[in-house]
């Protein structure tokens, strides 16, 4: 096998340290040829990437329809492909769009390694992402399921989704894998002096207990309900402070933010904007407990 490594991943940014950036990196730091094909488009808002100093090749694509989280490019990948001559490619997130339209770019003799995260949440979607996912996706899994050697599944719900879907359950028979949560161990770590320097920063006294939540404010999490319990436990405590990191150029981080400013906490359940990873690590740091509502990636 040659050490010509591909990841095909619709969104990619590195300062947010998502699961394609952290494959990449870590095949990289492993001494293997990486290339990454995403596109130009930023997963939070309307924004687009530009790469400075990256440590392997990251191809954007530019010329592209986009609704809402899916894409369809306009390019012909063909000769890109054969010049980078993929052993393995990993594609993430195959529903997003990209990583299912370079099935027909990909050598025959390249092993596929799929990646997935769908959950049980259909009551939480949108009818137009209802439509795309019964006409488009339903679709685009079954092929990609059948030219996959392996199916890594983020959660053990997805796993369960696969397999007890009657279209799905023989295309993923021996070939799915959990492959569970991690962290990047460099990345995030615990620092006594970003700790204090941070709290100070904030103005946060050792007297109180710092919760944190990190998570992408969108639609389909159910947000309000989620913060419930942490609010009457704020109530009842006056020195807990929850931080609830995830918020972005959304109608519907508006909506969630004005809501937290509409219950007079006094400045202790705060919203934080998306951050990157290292500003994120701070965060973890001052923090005395993490707060998970569903299982997760981040």
């Amino acid at each position: 096998m040659n050490k010509n490594i591909l990841v095909v991943s619709t969104f990619f940014e590195p300062r947010y340290n998502y699961m394609e950036v952290q494959i990449a990196d870590t095949l990289n730091n492993m001494g293997y040829n990486v290339t990454v094909i995403t596109t130009d488009r930023c997963l939070f808002g309307n924004g687009r990437i530009n790469d400075a100093n990256s440590k392997y090749d990251i191809i954007r694509i530019k010329k592209l329809i986009r609704i809402t989280d899916t894409v369809r490019p306009f390019v012909n990948l063909t000769q890109t492909l054969r010049d980078i001559a993929p052993s393995v490619a990993f594609l993430i997130y195959p529903g997003h769009g990209l990583s299912y339209y370079a099935l027909r770019w990909l050598p025959i003799t390249c092993a596929v390694i799929s990646t997935f995260e769908d959950r049980n949440d259909k009551n939480r979607l949108s009818l137009k992402t209802k439509i795309i996912k019964r006409i488009l996706k339903r679709r685009w899994y079954k092929q990609v399921f059948l030219k996959s050697s392996i199916i890594a599944a983020a959660t053990n719900q997805t796993t369960t989704l696969f397999r007890q879907d009657k279209k799905f359950s023989k295309l993923v028979k021996n070939k799915i894998r959990t492959i569970g949560l991690g962290y990047d161990s460099i990345t995030f770590t615990y620092d006594k002096n970003i700790r204090i320097k941070k709290r100070q920063e904030l103005n946060i006294s050792n007297e109180y207990t710092i919760l944190i939540t990190a998570t992408r404010i969108v639609k389909t999490k159910p947000i309000k309900e989620w913060l419930i319990p942490i609010i009457n436990a704020l109530r009842k405590n006056k020195k807990i402070i929850f931080f609830l990191v995830g918020f972005s150029d959304n109608k519907y981080s508006y909506t969630i933010k004005e809501w937290i400013n509409s219950l007079d906490l006094n400045d202790r359940l705060i919203p934080v904007d998306m951050v990157d990873s290292r500003e994120l690590n701070r965060y973890y740091n001052i923090s005395d407990y993490s707060v998970w509502f569903t299982p997760t990636i981040s």
